[in-house]
């Protein structure tokens, strides 16, 4: 992890230097490193257990016509070389870890991947992503700054989408951390923040929601939330 952990710094540098980091936001498990340094708590240091680094771009079409930059070129210099999917969406591996780009999904979808004039790359759309996207957080990091999901919104993301899993390991990986995530959010004094969320999910989604806890066995997790 800690290998890992130092190459994700350096892509990050990389990403700063080169002018991005305002347009993208790190997403999936190497974000969970960040609310434990933003919270300044040693309760929560959770276990990363990926080789992926996914960054989320919210807005692709609001990406600043002005910005011209090749990231292909940016992770060549850190030894990433491009994977060409079936799909046309390019990904960037090395020997340990894996960028890939992603954007929220929109109505029915594109069926796939999408260009990204301004940073020179595809990404591949996928749903709930939007959760993601409406409240941010920025954590000052080295000199940098760092977007993340808000933290409650990355619970809840990670419990629907791990209701959609079809995988066990990945099911209860998603799940896990979503339930670590809310406990260690309610102990920073956040179950307002807890109840307001699931409070204005969809109807639809809120029922998932409560499936997915009370089939657990956890459905009091949200309670006095």
């Amino acid at each position: 992890m800690q290998e890992n952990f130092a190459l994700l710094k350096r892509v990050l540098k990389k990403l700063h230097d080169a002018g991005c980091l305002n347009h993208i936001v790190l997403v999936g498990s190497w974000a969970s490193y960040f609310y434990g340094l933003y919270f300044k708590s040693h309760d929560y240091r959770p276990l990363i257990r990926t080789s992926d680094i996914d960054f989320l771009i919210p807005n692709p079409r609001n990406v600043a016509p002005d910005l011209d930059l090749n990231l292909g070129r940016v992770f060549e210099e850190l030894d990433f070389v491009k994977h060409f999917d079936r799909s046309g969406l390019i990904k960037y591996e090395s020997k340990s870890l894996t960028i890939e780009f992603l954007v929220p999904e929109i109505g029915r979808g594109s069926g796939g991947p999408i260009k990204v004039k301004g940073l020179n790359i595809t990404a591949q759309p996928l749903r709930f992503l939007n959760m993601l996207s409406e409240d941010l957080l920025v954590v000052q990091y080295e000199g940098m700054r760092i977007k993340v999901p808000d933290p409650v919104a990355y619970a809840f993301y990670k419990l629907i989408v791990s209701g959609r899993r079809f995988k066990k390991d990945k099911k209860a990986k998603d799940y896990d951390t979503a339930i670590d995530l809310i406990r260690f959010l309610k102990k920073q004094g956040m179950s307002r923040n807890i109840t307001s969320y699931f409070n204005s999910l969809p109807k639809p989604w809120q029922k998932k929601v409560s499936s997915i806890l009370e089939g657990a066995n956890n459905l009091e997790i949200l309670e006095n939330a």
